[in-house]
């Protein structure tokens, strides 16, 4: 199992989650972008005030024995991971970021226009 703390959702957080809350609203309904939030080791009771509190409406996974941390190497929080629609992982993020700034929004524009469609299906 991961030494890592929990991800703290019940924080105070000015900055990443109301900014990630925002590119999800931003970015709803784009075939090829999901934005999935995992809580490491936090309560059910703990992710739900944290939802409510951000008004956050994208999908959290609640990782509660870090299982997925460990698959992914997880060593801080917040992490992210940008995967592409082969599940290859083709970029990283470490530490709280403003996803509604111009760099941010660049770099995901970039990844999905550097997505290549799956055919078939």
């Amino acid at each position: 199992m991961a030494k890592l703390p929990p991800t703290q959702v019940h924080r105070k957080d000015t900055k990443e989650s109301p900014s990630f809350v925002k590119l999800h609203e931003d970015l709803r309904g784009t075939a090829d972008l999901v934005l999935l939030k995992i809580a490491i080791k936090e309560s059910e009771k703990d992710l739900t005030k944290y939802k409510n509190k951000f008004k956050v409406s994208s999908p959290i996974l609640l990782d509660e024995r870090a299982q997925v941390a460990n698959a992914f190497g997880v060593w801080s929080h917040p992490e992210t991971f940008f995967i592409n629609r082969q599940g290859r992982i083709v970029g990283k993020a470490f530490g709280g970021k403003d996803w509604t700034s111009t760099d941010m929004r660049n770099l995901i524009q970039h990844l999905l226009s550097d997505s290549i469609p799956v055919k078939g299906g």
